[in-house]
């Protein structure tokens, strides 16, 4: 079995390597169970990560199950590798590959293939896409339904604050502060 690959914490990048395309991996210290991503923005992607998983929102939900039973504060976020992004596909595929992510019992990926810019989906996944697609309401955009809108709205009554607004302070900035 390969060595797993050498880890950067994200506080032990330059600040010049944070803003840097990658693959990363958010390392659970509990059990040691990972997920694996890439990103065109290290410190974005840490915070953009930290946000979903706090407001329940993450993509993966193995990792969201994770952190809403033991918190964010065991999991770590490492920068696995530096790459352009025209090859983050490729590299982020060795390491699900290598770390075996999707296999629940050492990570946290629910699919093993990544798609990346310039990918095309295969044909059995875009009929899933299409199938899953299909039989919902699309929201109507004919006369009869802006119509429809238009009358909901009529007759509302505006707080002197917003007819003030439309009035003439519209564009205008509000001062800040006393």
């Amino acid at each position: 079995m390969k060595k797993p690959p050498r880890t950067y914490m994200l506080h032990s990048l330059t600040d010049n390597d944070k803003t840097q395309s990658g693959v990363f991996v958010i390392r659970n210290t509990c059990d040691s169970r990972v997920y694996v991503g890439a990103t065109k923005h290290l410190l974005n992607a840490f915070r953009q990560v930290r946000n979903d998983l706090r407001d329940g929102k993450h993509s993966s939900d193995r990792l969201q199950a994770f952190a809403a039973a033991h918190g964010l504060g065991v999991l770590r976020f490492e920068a696995l590798e530096l790459c352009p992004v025209d090859q983050m596909p490729a590299v982020k595929q060795r390491h699900l590959d290598q770390l075996q992510t999707s296999d629940p019992a050492h990570g946290f990926n629910i699919l093993n293939a990544p798609v990346g810019p310039g990918q095309r989906l295969s044909s059995e996944a875009r009929a899933r896409i299409s199938l899953g697609k299909k039989g919902r309401a699309i929201t109507p955009r004919t006369l009869e339904h802006q119509e429809k809108l238009a009358a909901a709205h009529r007759g509302r009554k505006r707080s002197p604050e917003a007819c003030a607004n439309m009035r003439g302070e519209r564009g205008k900035r509000k001062p800040r502060g006393p």
